[in-house]
């Protein structure tokens, strides 16, 4: 098969056949004819095509130039499985304390607290998953009953270090990372985590990059990286109080908050809905908010800020899910209809006598559509249009059937008075409160509460957890 054929033909096998499509440990491709890792450490980069001809031409002996026989799905899931296997017990042997003892010469089983016959060599780190070495202990394993085939747990470094010599510098090193391991599970200063679970290095002050597991807990690699920094960190950094501590981690959840907020609103559309008013409102209570948005203009920090305060008092009291879109832009246009109710009522108020006419024996407001006293108004001749009347103004409104079926159709100020009398001498015309510019709020822009502690997750439409 002359190449060009060859990788055509290759590229088209991995793109539609499964068995072709198995990987391992992330990024090694398993051959489907040999069996073996035929290509490892693919990346996004790596020309898959040529990587897997290469192995295919000049090192697998069941291919034949494509007339060897694949290898049942079966099988490969074996293979894979081993792999995987061999892949995990490699990093144990690397990572873990607990399986890097000997007696004497002679690998110590954390399981079974035993020496075996695997002889450890000098090189502990630099050994492939073909090595002698890995094969063994995997060999030892397979039949120990403490292992279980792998339901057992290891024994304790402590238990294992008082009966077998250390292994080296490692092994004592071990005992110091043991004991860092329990200060991450249970000394304060040592568990300062952000809204995102990312852990705060009590020596340096900042946000290490290292994120805990759900529920603040850790594990063998975790507190390996956690160890890796501190061991740098604390020769360069005298370790602060635990107030001066949660400052910085306030300030680190103020802006990692902003910017899931910030990414929210400019990518989501359940975060978008906006009301003729510009309200904007909240995915999670599906209500209008206080916020409002410029028109035109992309949110900026204030806003953004103002947009966290809500949530974070509506979403983390009930940790309420985010809301069906369907429902929020409900809610909008239902208010929209009250808006445009209020934006209508309110020319027609300034320039038609008939909706400032006040029956003077009772002093309610009569209604010029549906011609009738309105009592429940709870507003009187005199008093000043404020929102919360004009609110109650579109309430009646929006129930007025007359208004419904013909909004233009009105009482004139005669037909009123004939039917009700005269009005109160104190009617005249509505007074609308003037017109204020935009309040600055001076709010405290770092004032969100207490979170300085804790995990807070968004949720989202696209996101199972995001952070609250």
């Amino acid at each position: 098969m002359n190449p060009r054929k060859l990788r055509r033909h290759v590229a088209e096998m991995f793109a539609s056949e499964p068995v072709w499509q198995i990987i391992v440990n992330r990024c090694d491709w398993l051959c489907p004819y040999c069996g073996e890792l035929g290509v490892r450490g693919l990346s996004a980069d790596s020309e898959v095509e040529v990587l897997l001809m290469e192995h295919l031409s000049n090192v697998c002996g069941q291919w034949r130039q494509g007339e060897g026989k694949l290898l049942p799905m079966v099988r490969l899931k074996k293979r894979r499985k081993s792999f995987e296997f061999h892949f995990k017990i490699q990093r144990l042997l690397r990572k873990d304390a607990r399986f890097r003892l000997k007696d004497g010469e002679r690998w110590v089983c954390p399981y079974c607290a035993g020496p075996t016959d695997v002889g450890v060599p000098e090189d502990r780190k630099n050994y492939g998953i073909e090595s002698p070495f890995l094969n063994g202990v995997i060999a030892h394993l397979i039949p120990c009953k403490e292992f279980a085939s792998g339901r057992g747990k290891p024994r304790s470094y402590k238990e294992l270090r008082s009966r077998y010599s250390p292994d080296g510098s490692e092994s004592q090193e071990g005992d110091e990372v043991e004991r860092f391991g329990s200060k991450l599970t249970g000394a304060p200063l040592f568990r300062l985590l952000d809204v995102e679970r990312g852990w705060l290095c009590p020596y340096c002050g900042r946000d290490s990059g290292i994120q805990f597991l759900p529920g603040g807990k850790v594990d063998a690699r975790i507190i390996d990286a956690a160890w890796k920094h501190v061991r740098v960190c604390r020769e360069e950094h005298k370790m602060p109080d635990i107030e001066t501590l949660k400052g910085r981690l306030q300030e680190i959840n103020r802006a990692k908050l902003m910017a899931q907020v910030r990414r929210k609103l400019e990518g989501h559309a359940v975060w978008q809905v906006l009301d003729l008013d510009n309200i904007w409102y909240c995915p999670y209570c599906a209500r209008p908010t206080e916020v409002q948005f410029p028109v035109g203009l992309e949110p900026d920090s204030r806003l953004v800020l103002k947009v966290l305060r809500h949530v974070l008092a509506c979403s983390t009291q009930a940790r309420a899910r985010i809301k069906d879109h369907k429902e929020i832009k409900a809610a909008a246009a239902a208010q929209n209809e009250r808006i445009r109710v209020r934006n209508d009522l309110k020319p027609r108020i300034r320039n038609a006598d008939s909706y400032s006419y006040f029956q003077a024996e009772t002093g309610f407001w009569i209604c010029p559509h549906c011609i009738r006293p309105i009592e429940e108004m709870g507003f009187h001749a005199g008093d000043e249009l404020t929102r919360d009347v004009l609110d109650r103004l579109v309430d009646h409104l929006l129930s007025c059937e007359n208004y419904l079926d013909d909004p233009n159709l009105i009482a004139s100020v005669h037909e009123l008075r004939t039917r009700f009398g005269p009005r109160s001498q104190d009617s005249g015309e509505l007074a609308f409160p003037p017109d204020s510019a935009d309040s600055v709020d001076d709010e405290d822009d770092n004032d969100l509460g207490d979170i300085s502690s804790g995990e807070l997750i968004f949720y989202s439409e696209d996101d199972e957890e995001a952070s609250y």
